[in-house]
């Protein structure tokens, strides 16, 4: 009785593990119908995800956690982005290199309406919808996080850094070279989206402030 309680808390642990791993530095592509009529990128990096048009053109910025199966994104800036307290909840699956979404619960339209409307074919490699421009997966590292300041950002190359709360609201902002750097982003405890721009990269990262 007790090996077959532990074999089902490991497999439950390690299904979400894998879970999360499927999803974490992956890109996919699916189509919104009216009123965009184009197709869509969701970029995830290990806890933010990225939204783009055809065009390469951010529409949300949000950071996600992930349980199982289950998806909690939070919104954080974008002309097509909820407001952060209107959290979503989905059930998601991948079957062939194909993602696709089911509502839990969410009060924003924007999401409820489109992101479960629509499936998302795996992309052969992370792109953020610009020629020659990939998505960031090791070149930013930012410690300690959580943490109460100041951080350490260590970049493989020089790239202008922003960092936003939850509000959308842009608190630091500066051009850094390639190297590990102090930085003091203003605002109270909270989480914030590091954004990292380079000339072949884009990344971003979940930073949280505590008190």
């Amino acid at each position: 009785m007790r090996k077959a309680l532990l074999f089902t808390l490991c497999f439950t642990a390690l299904s979400s593990i894998i879970s999360a791993q499927s999803l974490q530095n992956s890109s996919w592509r699916g189509y919104w119908f009216t009123p965009f009529e184009d197709s869509i990128d969701f970029i995830f990096g290990t806890d933010t995800l990225t939204i783009k048009n055809s065009s390469g053109s951010d529409m949300v910025l949000s950071t996600f956690t992930v349980n199982g199966d289950t998806l909690v994104f939070t919104d954080v800036s974008g002309p097509d982005a909820c407001q952060p307290s209107e959290m979503g909840t989905y059930t998601f699956a991948i079957v062939n290199d194909t993602l696709s979404f089911t509502t839990v619960t969410d009060p924003c339209s924007n999401r409820s309406i489109y992101y479960p409307n629509s499936t998302y074919r795996r992309l052969s490699a992370p792109t953020s919808g610009i020629s020659g421009i990939k998505v960031g997966q090791n070149e930013v590292v930012v410690w300690p996080n959580p943490g109460t300041g100041p951080f350490q950002l260590k970049l493989t190359e020089a790239s202008q850094v922003d960092i936003f709360d939850v509000n959308g609201q842009l608190t630091y902002r500066d051009h850094h070279e390639r190297g590990t750097h102090t930085i003091r982003p203003e605002g109270s405890p909270g989480i914030y989206l590091v954004r990292v721009r380079s000339r072949s990269f884009i990344a971003d990262r979940k930073l949280i402030i505590l008190e």
